[in-house]
């Protein structure tokens, strides 16, 4: 035996397991209460270690911090960039009554009200409230243009600034020495400092977005359990609601008995009927309950009420057994018998039963017991057979979610540069892949772009590549003709079972654009090697494709035409039309569409409206507008099961997405709407739903140069939204990191394919556009999602998103008819 701390400590048999034990089973939750000064009271729950010896488990939870959202206090989602600290001040039974410890702004927040052209104004004091409470106080303010200022920026002079400066001072000053925490709190949430602050110094300069962005408690009062009740002033432990015991000669029985579906409801009461020989049967079903979605609580049921029924004749009056999830205790009283509730419950039914034999008794229990088992295995026979058909519909998808793995390398240049060069320039860093991609004399760009020889022709019938796409191939249409619908969306029209594919038809010369202008929707375009200017192509139009197997395209033509004389119109040829998308209006009967349009220098950045009496067009162009007066540049329209549609786009020089919902005609904008993604730079937004949850692709922003895409998703559409990731799988990293050189447009759902759908992307050819290539992959939402927290913590789970990649894939054969 060793010596030391070691010698009393057995080792045990050897390979023995250690004993697992579970960390919560010495816990206690307890429900966390905000002060009444917030519309919402319950704000969650918390662990503590039970009380053991002197550990008292109330101390463990006082002075903890907890930190929310404003918004889930309020109820209401435009606070959601508050966030309150609340402090637990004392324990009354299973309710911790915490108290106000500090506010802050989300960074999101605070880097949307940052800027260009505007000074940014912040000061801090320190003050006592009456209740003797020390805060410090931070506020925050940014300056704006004067009315019928002509001049672009803003900017505040140094002295400005200084009284400006006093007077945020001065009214935190008033504003928080007169009252207590609690009425400063209910300061804080409408912004009564802010607004004053932003009327007192009018007469100085001009400000907006003025705020208390930070609120720090630096010291408290001594604990007074009186002031605490009064900041929890309504709070009233919940004790639930009063029940009245029932009479003796009723029957109580949990409200779980006897919610079934009808069948289940039948064949039960046919069984107790005869089981029971009841004379007659009183049954009273509650109007709220919670029903059963097992076969096997059935079973369990009448098991239990035969078993019952045998026992109180020959085993005793009395007997205890175990029903559903509570506690029951089965009597005999005289010629009644009864099923009575340990504990009292929801009256549910009561009958009465008269003696009879137990030979009776025994025959008709057996032939219940055959009814239950045979009821019981149809059941089963009916989920075996939606489990097989599930089992067929993922093994029609499985193909389509073969993982491929690309090998790719980049030969290094051959040529070796002059010693002198090297010595005189320094040396040079090789052309990374992208560069390559995009450098049309490079044998990379070749890879990508094949020839027309390889393109996939459905003219050509009878041949190996039929119903097949190729990412990155020459698509031609039913007239021979590459088909034109760039940056676009498929929609499927009802009346007709057809697919219309709609996109911006570049067939022609493509030209460096003004030197001035941005390329393309980046405000940062992406600089190609060895082009000093940029490119774009002159309006054509909006192209129409029709098909009913989504690979046979009918050329229908341009449905949306260039204006090529008036200069002023939108659709002129020297300016930019992107992103064209359909959608069907059930109430009007017209078929709307929506696109970017902008001028050369990308500065108009609005969006244009179009409307249609078939989705063969012609579209009469209505307008243009920006959205809720913000820039628009990249962007989609969708329309959701309840008729409603959303327009998102790129806004606030592509740093952040908005969201708006569209009027019932479809033809603007209504008042309601979020900002997404704030200062994450992200475009060309792709928005698909599934199961009742919303995702969305979308990509960075480099201008014509590919980039890695995310998923985002969220269970409202608008928001908030999570990012997911990255939703590319297979190829390498280089595909990944590049969306498989291409970017996002639109997400198509595969119909009777549940959770597979179509990524639609386009792979751009910056130097000859009408070049430039269609990128189709398989795409799934499904898979293992987060582990649920117990304890009902309520936090949605993702299912993952994922862009299989394939050079060659079709749609599963008989998709339409799954």
């Amino acid at each position: 035996m060793a010596v030391g701390k070691n010698k009393r400590i057995s080792k045990g048999k050897k390979g023995s397991k250690k004993k697992t034990v579970d960390p919560f089973a010495k816990k206690d939750w307890y429900d966390i209460k905000a002060p009444s000064v917030f519309n919402v009271r319950n704000v969650g729950k918390t662990l503590v270690s039970r009380t053991q010896g002197t550990k008292i488990a109330s101390e463990g939870l006082k002075h903890r911090v907890f930190e929310v959202s404003l918004a889930d206090l309020q109820n209401d989602e435009d606070q959601a960039y508050r966030k309150i600290r609340l402090r637990a001040e004392d324990v009354q039974g299973k309710n911790v009554l915490t108290n106000f410890w500090g506010m802050s702004f989300t960074t999101d927040k605070l880097r949307s009200l940052v800027k260009k052209w505007q000074t940014l104004i912040e000061a801090h004091v320190d003050v006592k409230t009456t209740d003797n409470y020390m805060l410090r106080l931070f506020c925050i303010g940014f300056t704006k243009r004067r009315p019928n200022q002509v001049k672009r920026t803003c900017y505040a002079q140094a002295s400005q600034i200084r009284q400006i400066r006093r007077k945020m001072v001065e009214i935190m000053v008033n504003q928080a020495s007169s009252c207590d925490l609690k009425e400063l709190v209910s300061k804080f949430i409408p912004e009564v400092i802010g607004k004053e602050i932003e009327k007192a110094t009018s007469s100085i300069f001009p400000l907006q977005n003025v705020f208390v962005r930070k609120v720090k408690i630096l010291k408290a009062p001594k604990f007074d359990l009186g002031k605490l009740m009064e900041v929890h002033g309504d709070y009233k432990e919940d004790v639930g609601t009063k029940l009245e015991r029932p009479a003796e000669d009723e029957v109580v029985v949990g409200q779980e008995f006897f919610v079934l579906w009808w069948p289940q409801k039948l064949w039960l009461w046919l069984c107790l009927t005869q089981i029971c020989r009841l004379s007659p049967l009183k049954m009273y079903i509650l109007e709220t309950y919670t029903p059963w979605d097992k076969s096997t609580d059935v079973l369990h049921v009448l098991l239990n009420y035969w078993y019952w029924v045998a026992s109180v004749r020959f085993l005793g009056p009395s007997l205890p057994f175990s029903l559903g999830s509570g506690d029951y205790q089965l009597e005999q009283k005289g010629a009644s018998m009864g099923l009575r509730s340990k504990q009292p419950k929801a009256l549910a039914f009561r009958c009465y039963a008269a003696s009879h034999r137990s030979l009776t008794l025994a025959v008709w229990s057996l032939a219940a017991l055959v009814v239950v088992v045979n009821f019981h295995l149809l059941i089963i026979h009916k989920e075996d057979e939606s489990t097989s058909t599930h089992e067929i519909n993922r093994s029609i998808v499985s193909e389509l979610e073969e993982v491929e793995e690309e090998k790719f390398r980049v030969s290094p240049p051959r040529s070796r540069r002059n010693p002198r060069a090297v010595r005189r320039k320094g040396e040079q860093k090789p052309p990374s892949v992208v560069d390559e991609f995009l450098d049309e004399s490079s044998a990379v760009h070749d890879m990508f772009f094949p020839e027309r020889n390889m393109a996939i022709d459905p003219i050509n019938g009878g041949n190996d590549s039929m119903y097949f796409y190729y990412p990155g191939r020459v698509w031609l249409d039913t007239d021979g003709n590459p088909i034109q619908a760039h940056g676009g969306g498929v929609l499927y029209d009802e009346k007709t079972e057809t697919y219309f594919w709609y996109g911006e038809n570049k067939d022609g010369k493509t030209y460096k654009a003004h030197s001035k202008g941005a390329d393309r929707i980046s405000v940062r375009p992406y600089v190609i090697p060895n082009h000093d200017n940029l490119f774009q192509v002159d309006i054509v139009g909006v192209s129409c494709y029709s098909s009913k197997d989504l690979w046979t395209w009918r050329n229908e033509g341009v449905v949306l035409r260039g204006e090529k004389k008036n200069v002023t119109h939108d659709l002129h040829k020297s300016n930019v039309l992107e992103r064209p998308k359909v959608i069907y209006n059930d109430r009007t009967g017209k078929y709307v569409m929506w696109m970017h349009i902008d001028d050369t220098n990308y500065t108009k950045a609005s969006v244009g409206v179009a409307i249609s009496d078939s989705p063969t067009g012609p579209f009469s162009y209505l307008y243009s507008k920006q959205p809720h007066d913000c820039e628009s540049r990249d962007m989609t329209i969708f329309k959701d099961d309840n008729g409603k549609a959303y327009l998102i786009y790129s806004s606030e020089d592509n740093s952040e997405l908005h969201i708006g919902q569209l009027t019932d005609d479809y033809l603007d904008v209504t008042d309601n709407m979020r900002r997404l993604l704030i200062a994450q730079h992200r475009e060309a937004p792709a928005l698909f739903k599934y199961e009742g949850t919303y995702y969305m692709i979308t990509s960075g922003c480099t201008g014509w140069a590919p980039n890695t895409a995310l998923a985002h998703a969220a269970t409202a559409i608008m928001g908030p939204w999570e990012t997911l990731g990255n939703p590319c799988v297979g190829g390498n990293d280089i595909f990944r990191s590049t969306t498989f050189f291409s970017q996002s447009t639109f997400v198509l759902p595969i119909p009777g394919l549940l959770g597979s759908f179509i990524f639609m992307a386009d792979r751009w050819s910056p130097s000859e556009l009408r070049d430039s290539r269609y990128v189709w992959l398989p795409l799934t939402v499904g898979g293992l999602p987060d582990e649920a927290a117990d304890y009902s913590f309520m936090f949605p789970l993702w299912s993952r998103v994922s862009i299989y990649w394939h050079r060659r894939w079709r749609l599963p054969e008989g998709w339409r008819d799954s």
